[in-house]
């Protein structure tokens, strides 16, 4: 039988293992959105679709995407920009609860990519697929910072690369509370973890300052104290 995942599991799963391996775009709603708004275009039954950073984003990306029923045997078809040549890649599908919602998460995992190539891909279920969307790998060591958003903490994990610790990898920031919701039992110390924010979480924020050959981040509680600050330099 699949595995039933819950809200809490997803989001640990996103902020844990995805965001420590180089992930940073997943992400969940707290409600499903009605089908009329969420479908993408096309027949397939596919809501929230999202794209996940992967461990080499100039070779790989992971897609996912919700639907209401088991989608047993969908995939994702890529092609080439201005080419009609098409690849196949499988997708699973695992039921996903959200606050008594049911749904099933789909994810597939594109390999293979050529660094820079401009591509265009669709999710296909049977008989029935969504619209061709763009999708553009990564340059080589294109990326100098993740922000990770949505995911009510803040974590700087450092540079990673490869699943693993890495200078020549990117940063890595979850950037936040942002607001007033927060989930004090959800998240749990990673061992990629640098900067946590002090715990029970209250508000923070975060901001961005840059010029030619840096670029600066910091975080602060709501009464300026500090929570942390990082700089990123460029020759």
């Amino acid at each position: 039988m699949a595995r039933q995942w819950t809200r809490r599991q997803f989001l640990w799963l996103a902020g844990g293992a995805v965001l420590a391996a180089g992930g940073g775009l997943a992400y969940y709603e707290r409600r499903l959105m009605q089908r009329a708004l969420a479908t993408v275009t096309g027949e397939l039954d596919a809501s929230y679709v999202r794209q996940i950073v992967a461990a080499d984003n100039a070779h790989a990306r992971t897609l996912m995407w919700q639907a209401a029923a088991e989608q047993a045997g969908a995939a994702v078809e890529l092609r080439r920009a201005g080419e009609t040549a098409v690849q196949s890649f499988p997708a699973t599908s695992v039921p996903y609860a959200d606050d008594g919602v049911s749904a099933y998460l789909q994810t597939a995992q594109l390999t293979d990519l050529a660094p820079g190539q401009a591509y265009e891909y669709r999710l296909r279920y049977g008989e029935d697929a969504a619209a061709w969307q763009p999708l553009t790998a990564a340059g080589d060591d294109s990326f100098d910072l993740v922000l990770s958003a949505h995911l009510h903490t803040y974590r700087n994990r450092g540079h990673i690369r490869d699943f693993q610790r890495d200078e020549r990898g990117p940063l890595y920031v979850l950037t936040g509370v942002a607001g007033n919701v927060r989930y004090p039992d959800l998240w749990q110390d990673h061992t990629l973890d640098l900067i946590v924010a002090p715990q029970p979480e209250v508000d923070n924020y975060l901001t961005l300052k840059g010029d030619t050959h840096t670029l600066t981040l910091a975080s602060y509680q709501p009464d300026g104290a500090p929570i942390d600050e990082v700089t990123l330099r460029k020759s």
